[in-house]
């Protein structure tokens, strides 16, 4: 008889929606390598009334960073590469900012986040139509690392876009190919899509809670071709069940191996300490990120998970390969932390453990985090010096500015003071004294400062688009 109870988990499923402002989840649970659960709960479209189901299509957003190891290590055993030699060696023209990092880097460094660079996100958010081998090739060696080579963990989406060109290199398969031949067919994935969802399968609406209202309202998903590889997998729960039993079966499809269990093993192998959030959950206990999974201690047990996070949507996939049990949670809301809820209520189930309110204990510790950036961003704006106006014509600030890795800015004279555009995006510049504002983006307050030339002329902006590094700093054209 299973652990699982529907019923009760259901209870839980509806008050996390609830009380977390979730529109919509769907689940499905794997106990002893068989699906017992899949089910949705809440709406996929609100205005439609569409009912979350188990097959209705949402982005899985960086769980799909798995599926990239995976090919990686596919093509480790058929011995077309080595994770632990220098990417170069296979991709010459890889190259990071810091040359030691250039020269050395293995793609067990790109694929565990230690190469010592932060995410830099704002360059492929902002820059829709970027090719992946022009990030690649062309705009990963300018941007700025914050830690040394290997030193500590920095989450970054790039490296999983680079293994994902290397893919191209070694195959002549793109990445979406390769995924979709040697994972999503063999596993019978048929609902699942590298980019896009398929046309004519049901997709869910993605949502975000606007601040003012609290209420869900639709959101464009993003383009997020360019990294691909990194975070742009569509799937269902039922679909996402097959993977976590491939994963649960060490590599193999029912009968079919498709990884021998040896290389399969270095995916969930720790490589180095991790920390995601700033929050403290006693039950979980991170060991250390492997290959595209986070690997942590769940109250005792070995659990092997990766969320992901796209505009509008969040997920979570999270396996216990010594109780051969997983999880998968798929929601149609920006940055919701209900995964995590969700699953922990699921795992606490089939671990026979008194049930701890997740959806209670999640909730107050984003509510403790939005206090903390709200009384953050009000120290921010009031941090003025009033009276000290720009040191130059406002006319010298306009103009076009480039910078190697980021590519081109403008900044946009308007009739209350300046827009600032970086590829797609554009955000009012806020003056705050002197030389000195921010610009906000994506709810982010992104300081920034102009220089002066030895002339006196303006000769450069700079502005922090990666706030774990220094600033970018644009040369006025």
């Amino acid at each position: 008889m299973s652990a699982f109870n529907a019923e009760t988990f259901g209870v839980i499923a509806e008050k996390a929606l609830k009380l977390m402002n979730v529109t919509g989840a769907a689940v499905s649970v794997i106990e002893d390598g068989e699906v017992v659960f899949s089910g949705g709960y809440g709406y996929a479209d609100i205005e439609n009334q569409a009912p979350m189901t188990s097959g209705t299509i949402l982005p899985i957003g960086s769980s799909s960073k798995a599926f990239t190891a995976s090919s990686i290590m596919m093509l480790q055993a058929e011995k077309k590469l080595d994770i632990d030699k220098p990417v170069r060696d296979y991709m010459p023209s890889f190259a990071l900012h810091d040359p030691v990092a250039s020269q050395n880097a293995t793609l067990r460094d790109l694929l565990c986040h230690r190469t010592g660079m932060p995410r830099h996100d704002l360059l492929w958010i902002s820059w829709s139509d970027v090719t992946r081998a022009e990030i690649v090739e062309k705009r990963l060696p300018h941007l700025k690392e914050n830690k040394s080579f290997r030193s500590k963990w920095e989450y970054n989406n790039y490296m999983f876009a680079a293994a994902g060109l290397l893919i191209e290199k070694l195959t002549g398969k793109t990445w979406e190919e390769f995924v979709s031949e040697r994972i999503f067919a063999p596993l019978n994935m048929t609902d699942t899509s590298p980019q896009t969802p398929q046309e004519g399968k049901p997709a869910a609406t993605l949502y975000k809670t606007n601040k003012e209202t609290k209420a869900n309202e639709p959101i464009a998903p993003i383009g997020l071709s360019a990294i691909g590889p990194a975070g742009s997998i569509q799937s269902t729960v039922d679909d996402l069940a097959k993977w976590v039993k491939f994963n649960l079966a060490k590599g193999k499809a029912g009968e079919t191996e498709l990884l021998a269990a040896d290389v399969y093993a270095n995916l969930t192998k720790p490589n180095i300490p991790y920390q995601l959030l700033p929050i403290d959950v006693p039950e979980n206990v991170g060991l250390g990120y492997g290959l595209g999974w986070f690997v942590n201690s769940y109250r005792g047990e070995k659990m092997v998970e990766h969320g992901g996070n796209v505009f509008g949507a969040s997920a979570l996939i999270a396996f216990m390969p010594e109780k051969n049990s997983g999880v998968v949670v798929l929601t149609n809301q920006d940055s919701t932390l209900a995964t995590y809820a969700l699953a922990f209520a699921a795992f606490d189930q089939l671990l026979g453990q008194s049930g701890k309110d997740w959806p209670e204990f999640w909730q107050e510790k984003i509510d403790e985090l939005t206090k903390k950036g709200e009384e953050q961003l009000d120290a921010f704006k009031k941090d003025v010096k009033p009276g000290k106006p720009f040191t130059h014509p406002l006319d010298d600030y306009a103009g076009e500015y480039d910078n190697p890795g980021y590519g081109k800015l403008e900044i946009i004279k308007t009739e209350d003071g300046f827009d600032v555009k970086l590829h797609s995006e554009t955000a009012k510049m806020v003056h705050k004294h002197y030389d000195i504002f921010y610009v906000e983006l994506h709810d982010m307050p992104l300081q920034g400062s102009f220089k002066t030339g030895f002339d006196g002329a303006i000769d450069s902006v700079s502005i922090g688009f990666e706030p774990a590094a220094e600033p970018v700093e644009f040369k006025k054209i």
